[in-house]
């Protein structure tokens, strides 16, 4: 799914995957965008859900070091949980690698467009988004998608988790979690919180992401 969308972004017959056998949550690789090379770093939802881990994330240092080394902007897709949870990760030393990865963003002098197509989440909204991490760094969210520190569903629970288990009738309780769950996903995950929070400069329609790219590569 989310290599054909890279065929519908980029020139056609252009993009070149890099490190294709890995099966792994991302996508790198490099485009052309009207005739001009970028690099291309993309969540894979098909695979553990997008979900980064360990492995996916030293990818992502990898290729961002490659474009860097050879001045290619970067043009990265997000659709993504966030990263892999579990002490199986800490003790293979995502953090570690996570903060190198944090380094090279914070390094880069390459200018870099993070578009945010279904969502985004925890740690690696910042890893994807956050513009103070460089100089050169823009952000597009399509309509419709969430983002934000966790999942309305977990963030409900966290927030209202004791009163809702107060609840004793189930159909009520359901009733009342899934209220709660669309209030927090209107005030907390909407794109325009994303603009207002600086992740991005606009929200933009799907069809409109290629050529939102083509006017602000067209720019640079």
């Amino acid at each position: 799914m989310m290599r054909e969308r890279i065929k519908e972004i980029f020139d056609k017959g252009s993009f070149v995957e890099f490190y294709a056998n890995d099966v792994q949550p991302l996508i790198t690789g490099t485009a052309m965008l009207s005739g001009k090379k970028v690099g291309v770093i993309a969540d894979d939802p098909d695979v553990a859900g997008g979900a980064q881990g360990m492995d996916s994330i030293s990818k992502f240092t990898r290729f961002n070091r490659y474009c860097e080394r050879f001045g290619i902007p970067l043009v990265e897709l997000n659709d993504s949980p966030a990263f892999t949870p579990g002490s199986a990760q800490e003790h293979a030393g995502i953090q570690g690698e996570g903060g190198k990865s944090i380094r090279e963003e914070c390094l880069s002098r390459n200018l870099k467009v993070a578009v945010t197509l279904n969502q985004n989440y925890g740690g690696r909204l910042i890893h994807a988004n956050l513009k103070t991490l460089g100089p050169k760094r823009l952000g597009l969210v399509l309509e419709g998608a969430k983002v934000g520190v966790m999942g309305a569903k977990g963030a409900v629970w966290v927030l209202h988790g004791k009163k809702l288990s107060t609840i004793k009738d189930a159909a009520e309780r359901k009733k009342k979690e899934e209220y709660l769950i669309k209030e927090y996903e209107q005030e907390k995950l909407s794109p325009d919180q994303m603009v207002n929070l600086g992740y991005a400069e606009k929200v933009i329609k799907s069809p409109d992401i290629r050529t939102e790219l083509i006017d602000i590569f067209r720019g640079r």
